[in-house]
């Protein structure tokens, strides 16, 4: 109890708050984590290897388009916000925030939360799996798996989402970096739902840590 009116304490003096969320954020939405309990990457190395990687959707696109369209895109597709991101919105009404999400699901934006930088994209997005650019101007659709060219530079559609391997998009990136460099002690950051073990967000948090005078309150209930 000591420790929850710490906290409670910190965030009400607090100039302004950064939230960074992973996929435990969003569990209660009814959308599987990826690393966790039943996490989706733990379910098969195949899933992880062809639908995970950028190897998949280059040489298998309509087997994985199918796939993700029907076991991942689904639940995202029907969810709905749960309170959590709704006293998100309510919150940043009373004080400067920011939200930081490894989340690709866009619960954070269809609940009304501002000032969001998605560091892993977003699945509701389709992206050129050639160029790795926004080329490909239709809405996300499981028709998809039939065209599989991108209209603009003939390239094969896939969710605009960072998989394995892959560097973080450079504008994105770019913003977390700053906002990150730009804490004071007069900052608290808020952790939710992520074990911050994967690079290069595991940076962002040790940056946090050792060289930034923001205090930092960590919710996992993994841990």
């Amino acid at each position: 109890m000591a420790e929850l009116g710490f906290a409670r304490k910190k965030i009400k003096n607090a100039a302004r708050v950064i939230f960074i969320t992973g996929a435990g954020m969003s569990v209660d939405s009814n959308i599987r984590s990826f690393r966790g309990s039943g996490g989706f990457w733990n379910s098969s190395f195949l899933i992880l290897l062809f639908f995970g990687t950028s190897f998949g959707w280059r040489w298998f696109p309509s087997l994985c388009w199918n796939y993700f369209y029907d076991h991942f895109y689904e639940p995202i597709k029907v969810a709905n916000p749960h309170e959590g991101y709704l006293l998100l919105s309510e919150f940043q009404k009373q004080k400067p925030t920011t939200i930081l999400t490894m989340n690709v699901d866009g619960l954070h934006k269809k609940a009304g939360n501002e000032n969001v930088i998605e560091l892993h994209g977003n699945v509701h997005r389709p992206l050129c799996n050639s160029v790795r650019k926004r080329c490909y101007r239709s809405p996300l659709a499981k028709t998809m798996a039939k065209k599989l060219r991108c209209p603009s530079c003939g390239g094969t559609p896939r969710p605009d989402v960072v998989l394995f391997q892959e560097e973080l998009p450079d504008e994105e990136w770019i913003m977390a970096q700053d906002l990150i460099s730009d804490l004071t002690q007069e900052d608290v950051v808020i952790i939710i739902g992520t074990s911050g073990t994967v690079s290069p967000t595991r940076e962002l948090l040790e940056h946090i840590v050792e060289n930034t005078f923001a205090s930092s309150i960590e919710i996992n209930t993994q841990k």
